[in-house]
Order: C-alpha cells, then sequence, then structure tokens
C-alpha cells in the first residue's frame, strides 16, 4: 500500500493471496480469511497513510467455491472499500470461469449494485465479452502485450481464437493488412501482414512495438463496442456480432 501511495496511483488494490487451482476446500477457506485479515491492514494503513484521492479496491477471493465465493463478496462488499475486484483461481476452464464470476456478480448485484467491479487478469475477446455480459466493468491483461512480443496480432476470426501468427511462413509475401479499418499505426501505415513478418524473422523491435500497439487498438475497439451497446440498450445484439468476427 506504501509502493501504491508513493507512486500516486489512481487505484489501490489490497494485498491477497491468489491460490492455485489445486488446492482444496480447507486450505482456500484459511486463504480467504487470511487474504480478509489483510484487507483489514490495507485499508487501515490507506486511511491514515495515502493521498485521500487514492480508491481502493478490494479482493474477492475464495477459489471454485460457492459458498467462500459468496462469504468472500459480501465480506469485501461490506466493507470500506471503492470497489470490487474478483479474482484468484477462476477454475479450470472457461465454463467454471464463467460459473464463479457469476457466483460473484449475482451477489454482487445484491449486496453492492453501485460498487465498480474488476476481473483480474483477463483479457481474451471472448472472456472480455462474456465478462461485460456478467456486469464487470473493468479488466486487466498481459495478453495484448505479450501476443505483440510473440509475433501474433488479433484479428477478427473467432475459430483462430481472434490471432493471427505472423512468423508462419505463409505470410512470407502476404500484401493483406492485419486488419481493415483498424487505426493503429501498423495498419493506417499500410504495413502488410508480408513485412510485418519480416520484421518478426528479423528481430527487430519495430515488429514488437507495432504488433502490441496494434493489439492495444484491437481490445480498445471492442471494449468501446461494448460500452455503446450499453448505453444504446443493446448489449446482447453487440456482444454475438463481435462473438461473431464482425468489427467496424
Amino acid at each position: 500500500m506504501e509502493v501504491q501511495a508513493a507512486l500516486g496511483t489512481d487505484l489501490a488494490v489490497v494485498f491477497d493471496e491468489c491460490t492455485p487451482f489445486h488446492v482444496d476446500r480447507e486450505y482456500t477457506a484459511r486463504s480467504t480469511e487470511r487474504t480478509h485479515r489483510w484487507l483489514e491492514r490495507c485499508l487501515t494503513w490507506h486511511e491514515q497513510h495515502a493521498p485521500n484521492w487514492q480508491l481502493v479496491y478490494g479482493i474477492v477471493q475464495g477459489g471454485v467455491y460457492e459458498d467462500l465465493r459468496t462469504e468472500a463478496t459480501e465480506h469485501v462488499a461490506s466493507s470500506r472499500v471503492d470497489a470490487i475486484a474478483i479474482g484468484g483461481s477462476l477454475g479450470e476452464n472457461k465454463d467454471q470461469m464463467n460459473e464463479v464470476v457469476g457466483w460473484t456478480t449475482a451477489r454482487l448485484d445484491r449486496v453492492a449494485p453501485q460498487k465498480p467491479r474488476h476481473l483480474l487478469g483477463i483479457g481474451e475477446i471472448d472472456d472480455l465479452v462474456r465478462g461485460v455480459e456478467q456486469g464487470i466493468d473493468t479488466f486487466d491483461c498481459a495478453m495484448p502485450t505479450r501476443l505483440g512480443r510473440h509475433g501474433m496480432a488479433l484479428v477478427p476470426e473467432p475459430a483462430k481464437r481472434w490471432r493471427v501468427d505472423l512468423s508462419q511462413a505463409k505470410w512470407k509475401t502476404s500484401d493483406e493488412p492485419l486488419c481493415d479499418g483498424c487505426p493503429c499505426p501498423a495498419c493506417a501505415h499500410g504495413f502488410t501482414r508480408g513485412y510485418l513478418r519480416y520484421l518478426v524473422h528479423a528481430n527487430e523491435l519495430l515488429a514488437m512495438r507495432l504488433l502490441t500497439q496494434h493489439n492495444l487498438a484491437f481490445v480498445s475497439r471492442v471494449m468501446q463496442r461494448l460500452r455503446q451497446a450499453i448505453i444504446d440498450g443493446r448489449l446482447p445484439d453487440e456482444a454475438a456480432a463481435i462473438r461473431g468476427g464482425i468489427l467496424p
């Protein structure tokens, strides 16, 4: 908390233990209890020392156990936090993750409907769409930058996990753009997949920079569309369109 205060971050996140998936219920319960003790210590320190404009996010733990998730949600929501973050083990697959997130957001709808909700460490395109449908406001994930560092770009192709691997030989002479209509520097300046593949294989830092900027722009466009769809009251239609690979 002291480091976050010194950095002057707008949002501070309390200390917690992120449990791995394989731990049992008993360990998860002890860990969640420990996280709640840390929550109180963090809040007390923040109230005494941090700038008064810095907001604090509490973290809901509880692993994949519904009763622990429910108890943790109520505990964190009733504390002095400004917003709620959902963390810890969310399961071994996407279906279980959606179930765990659903337990938490359903309880938040009842006990803290006005507090912002953040989903920690989630950033795949389909997960962003589903998370917004479940009532999540914000996300964080290294996925866009990590893919860019490894020569991969996000594209509107759900069947290919929304990505294209530019290190593959088939792009060697391609004059195809990364993504039509994308405002990122790579697309706006007409860099082809073939040229970007050349940069990737030459280990040029420019490749990492361009692909990272493109991936961040792609995620930003997805979130802008979802945000506007909520405002316009047409989230189900927009979510379906994005899942179908339709982007402006």
